[in-house]
Formats: structure tokens, C-alpha cells, sequence
């Protein structure tokens, strides 16, 4: 197999699996798989709802690097709740494995503290940005364009306020991935609203590889499987019963 740049660019855009392997030294868990490979089709909405540990901040950042890598132009945004989770939690996750890349697609990529970009010989190719408020959507210009959300549950609607226009583009990507701590909400009817974009999943710590059992013992039994709690940071439900009106 010829294992040139151009060649391994042709056979990782369908397959992100295998990028996060080979080029991220990223080795996903039978629940993440699905959701990588979901990722590949052009204009994918990706709604996943978790339980505590499971990994969705990793599977965003080698979701992005993918995008980013591959996708000629490729703009991406990211945001959530606060300015601490971007810079302190997910910033710091995209670094890691960005620097974990082998040198052949590493090197191609230069990172600030808010900005990852393609290096070309003549242009800045794609770009990677964390915003955080209304202005998100402002100024994403591209045929390749995505939108991340990490713990969307807890960012206010007025913020995907501006994504409406973006989504009607076929191309366009968003992923949100967090824990269902809200029961109504952008996030909320991405998992339950009648838009058949969406590709939902759900990822609990109950199944997780990444997740001591003793700690889902101990919230059971602290809180007991009904509680709000169980269901929104274990199970990765939603605190009504799902299938309640």
C-alpha cells in the first residue's frame, strides 16, 4: 500500500477511525467508534449525551484535527459553558493530541493559545477557534465548516441562535457532546426534536472502559439509580424518564 501524504489523506476522510489510530496514537473504545465514524459524513450533526469519564472531550479533539487535516478550507469553532472549560480543559486535551500526531501531519499544524491553524506554503488553510457568547457563528466562512460544542447542555440557546443559517448548508457539520443536565434546550431537542439530521447517541459510564465501576457503585448507592444525578452523570439520561411527555 502506498502510504504517501496524499494517499493516506484519500483513505482517512472515510474512515476517522483510523486516522485517530494511526496519526493520533488514539486508540477509541467500542462506544466511541460509532460516534468517529459518524463523523465522516459530509455535513454530520452529531448529538451525544454521556455519563461522567467517557471520553467525548478526546473524541471532539481528534474529531477536529481529522477535520482539520483533510478538509481543504476547513474553519472550525469551538465553545462551551465557560472560558475556564475551553481554555483549562479542552484547549489543553486539542494540544495533547495534537503533539501526539506523527510528524507528517503534526507538522503541518501551528497552535496558539486560541488558534490552530494549517500551515500551507502560500495560506493559512483551516482554522480552529474558541468562542464563547452569540458572536460564535460571526465571520465562518467555508464550504468546510464545523461547529463543536462541548457540555451543551449547559450553554444558553441565544448562543446557537446564529448557527440556524449555518445548518441550512448541507456541508456544514456540528457535534455537540456533553451530559444531559437540562430537559429542554438546543441540546435537548437535538436528542429528542423532529430534525432527522441529527445522529444521537448515548454514552454511559456504566460502559465505559475509561470508568472505575467502583465509582458507578458508589453514585448508586449514594443517590440510587432513580435520582437526577445517577441518571444525568451516570447513565447519560436526561432527569425525566425518557418517553415522559
Amino acid at each position: 500500500m502506498n502510504n504517501s501524504y496524499e494517499d493516506r489523506i484519500r483513505r482517512y476522510l472515510d474512515d476517522p477511525c483510523s486516522f485517530a489510530v494511526e496519526v493520533c496514537g488514539f486508540t477509541p473504545s467500542s462506544q466511541q467508534e460509532p460516534v468517529l465514524r459518524a463523523m465522516a459524513e459530509p455535513g454530520s450533526r452529531i448529538s451525544v449525551r454521556q455519563g461522567h469519564g467517557v471520553g467525548t472531550t478526546s473524541l471532539l479533539c481528534i474529531g477536529a484535527l481529522w477535520m482539520l487535516s483533510l478538509h481543504l478550507d476547513a474553519k472550525i469553532v469551538f465553545t462551551a459553558p465557560t472560558l475556564p472549560m475551553l481554555f483549562n480543559i479542552l484547549w489543553p486535551e486539542l494540544k495533547k493530541w495534537k503533539d501526539n500526531m506523527i510528524p507528517e501531519f503534526r507538522d503541518r499544524l501551528k497552535m496558539t493559545e486560541n488558534n490552530i491553524a494549517v500551515i500551507g506554503n502560500y495560506s493559512i488553510t483551516g482554522v480552529a477557534r474558541i468562542e464563547k457568547g452569540p458572536e460564535l457563528f460571526m465571520g465562518v466562512c467555508s464550504n468546510n465548516v464545523l461547529f463543536i460544542a462541548d457540555q451543551p447542555s449547559q450553554i444558553p440557546d441565544e448562543v446557537f441562535d446564529g448557527a440556524e443559517g449555518y445548518l441550512g448548508i448541507p456541508s456544514t457539520r456540528m457535534w455537540m457532546m456533553g451530559c444531559p443536565l437540562r430537559d429542554e434546550g438546543f441540546f435537548y431537542r437535538s436528542q429528542h426534536g423532529p430534525d432527522l439530521r441529527w445522529k444521537k447517541f448515548c454514552l454511559p459510564s456504566t460502559e465505559s472502559p475509561f470508568v472505575d465501576p467502583g465509582w458507578v457503585e458508589r453514585m448508586k448507592e449514594l443517590y440510587g439509580e432513580e435520582s437526577a444525578i445517577y441518571r444525568t452523570r451516570v447513565t447519560g439520561e436526561f432527569e425525566a424518564k425518557e418517553g415522559k411527555g
